[in-house]
């Protein structure tokens, strides 16, 4: 959408993965968004989220930040992201018995040591904050703790996710296939330089036509 977009091509959003990366040359996903409907004026809650990592265990090391941008202040009245501080330190551990090491997404049991030992923590954070975290660490969405003070006509949440990763990640045949996924609308994963292709195809357009700061991310 011409929103997500906008937050893609954000000069400081993508400043601040130009500092991780050390490059300017960078690739984005065609990620989604989140909402958490306002439960407290009839809508139906969220009661938990589920715990995981974003990497498989033929990974390693560090190969993708994810991100959002969020439009409202999130806490314990909305809810949002919960992370477990440091648990990337533990990423041969949480992924030990992940059967296929190739798929980049692992669930985190609950009885699991990483979520016993560890602390679990919310993370606060102000209308047009980035957040980021290395798809490592164990995280999930979770409800609001406390009753909401939002307007009851309001979403209590809403983020644009955003992850760019440096272009020569990406082989060429990704390349070509981001290309036609963007003028054919198509959503992705959290992975620049994967073709996990989502929902989309309903509309075209083309690359030619973009702005040139769309066309750099797309590749």
């Amino acid at each position: 959408s011409d929103f997500l977009w906008h937050v893609r091509t954000l000069p400081l959003v993508r400043r601040a993965f130009e500092k991780i990366w050390n490059t300017s040359d960078l690739l984005v996903s065609f990620d989604a968004a989140n909402v958490f409907r306002p439960w407290h004026s009839g809508f139906k809650k969220t009661v938990c989220g589920w715990w995981h990592v974003d990497q498989g265990k033929a990974k390693q090391g560090r190969h993708a930040v994810q991100g959002f941008v969020s439009l409202y202040p999130a806490g314990a009245k909305t809810g949002g992201l919960t992370v477990v501080p440091k648990s990337h330190l533990r990423f041969d551990e949480v992924v030990g018995d992940q059967q296929n090491p190739l798929t980049d997404y692992c669930t985190v049991q609950p009885y699991s040591r990483v979520l016993q030992e560890g602390e679990r923590r919310l993370v606060s954070c102000e209308a047009g904050d980035l957040v980021l975290w290395d798809s490592r660490t164990v995280h999930a969405n979770a409800p609001a703790t406390e009753t909401p003070s939002a307007p009851i006509d309001r979403l209590l949440r809403a983020v644009a996710y955003v992850c760019m990763t440096p272009a020569r990640f990406a082989p060429q045949d990704v390349r070509r296939g981001r290309r036609a996924a963007y003028e054919h609308d198509f959503s992705t994963s959290h992975w620049p330089q994967k073709l996990d292709l989502g929902s989309g195809g309903t509309k075209q357009r083309s690359l030619a036509d973009a702005a040139p700061e769309v066309a750099a991310l797309v590749g």
